[in-house]
């Protein structure tokens, strides 16, 4: 059977959040929690690239490059990426055109009518279907002959054309009476939410705005980057926002679960942040705590344009994937593994580096990912 497109992202190798997890925010809390995802950097900072390199260009190559749309579409955005240092009312001032932030209430464009169709129709209906439009294109817009050749879709024998649609897709009169139109509008949206098993949400945007707040200072992120000489152990995060270390820990969690729609682990944490992270590839403050460290001396090469032309040659795959290994067989993905195993098992830092034979400059590395650890549990 096919796997649906929630299962397909946990077999990702990157941590990518479900269509839905955006639904019960705020369109401000939308903002929030995209320009934190990683992935938004690859599509900031290759956009930024092409209007450097290619200026007049930039636009049409960004929008028909595979890689981004395919990122898009794992982040549930499309068109040009808007800087992600933008605070969300600058954001909303100098673009009005943000379709993808979906606001409680929007117009319903014809593609999105496309793209349920083509999602929820069997292969053989959609055939079905397909034939038809094609046939219907012969003619033109608007034309007796058009719509005559339309008028056969009411007599279609294709149930699921028959089926409701699982999301509030209503038809609506704008000269009915406002009081009225509300009326209907409160019942019809507490009928979908009981259908479709939809709770209030126990979290307030305060609450939400004090776990991205955990999730900043443990992190690094600054004024829409992230800072790698910046982030914070678990006693630094709860001294610098003046709570317990078990407070500090959860709403770190919360923010975690909050920007990536998953719970929060060390390995979910290598699938959201590690490959990116601590490979170099999101900018400017990297290099400090960088995962080409966590290899012997000069051995193997760090992250160059030709490793990161590999990962976007095969978009899905990880930078840290793309890492050459050594002669005598050095992986990285293996040593994380294997020190994630030593830091649980009580080893200090200097028996890490000499069992695994490791270079001094890898510890600020290793460092990283004992954080990281201390971050998990209740």
């Amino acid at each position: 059977m096919p796997k649906t497109r929630d299962e397909d992202h946990d077999d990702h190798p990157m941590l990518l959040r479900s269509e839905s997890h955006l639904d019960a925010l705020s369109v401000e809390m939308k903002w929030e929690t995209t320009r934190r995802q990683p992935l938004y950097f690859v599509l900031w900072n290759t956009w930024r690239a092409l209007q450097k390199n290619h200026e007049s260009e930039a636009e049409s190559l960004f929008l028909n490059s595979p890689l981004c749309h395919g990122a898009g579409i794992m982040l549930g955005i499309n068109g040009i990426p808007s800087d992600p240092a933008l605070e969300p009312k600058e954001l909303f001032d100098t673009d009005t055109n943000l379709l993808w932030l979906k606001r409680s209430a929007r117009p319903v464009t014809f593609g999105l009518l496309a793209r349920m169709l083509g999602t929820k129709l069997s292969s053989s209906d959609l055939k079905t279907l397909s034939g038809m439009l094609l046939d219907a294109a012969e003619s033109e817009a608007g034309s007796m002959e058009r719509d005559q050749k339309l008028s056969s879709f009411t007599g279609l024998k294709c149930p699921d054309l028959d089926v409701l649609v699982d999301l509030p897709l209503l038809l609506y009169n704008p000269s009915a009476p406002s009081k009225e139109f509300v009326s209907d509008i409160t019942n019809l949206r507490s009928a979908m939410r009981s259908k479709l098993g939809i709770e209030d949400s126990r979290t307030s945007e305060t609450k939400m705005r004090s776990y991205l707040a955990a999730w900043d200072t443990r992190e690094g992120w600054r004024d829409g980057v992230y800072d790698r000489l910046a982030p914070m152990t678990l006693k630094d995060v709860a001294r610098e926002l003046g709570t317990s270390d078990r407070n500090a820990k959860y709403a770190y969690q919360q923010g975690f679960q909050l920007i990536s729609g998953h719970p929060f682990s060390f390995s979910n944490w290598m699938r959201l942040m590690g490959v990116l992270h601590l490979s170099g590839y999101l900018g400017r403050d990297v290099n400090s705590v960088s995962l080409s460290r966590l290899r012997h001396a000069s051995s193997v090469r760090g992250t160059d344009d030709t490793t990161l032309s590999s990962s976007q040659q095969n978009p899905g795959t990880s930078v840290l994937e793309n890492f050459p290994s050594n002669e005598d067989g050095f992986n990285v993905t293996s040593a994380i593994e294997q020190i994630r195993d030593m830091i649980r098992s009580g080893r200090e830092n200097d028996q890490i580096l000499a069992e695994l034979e490791l270079e001094e400059d890898a510890e600020p590395a290793i460092n990283e990912l004992r954080s990281i650890i201390e971050m998990e549990g209740g």
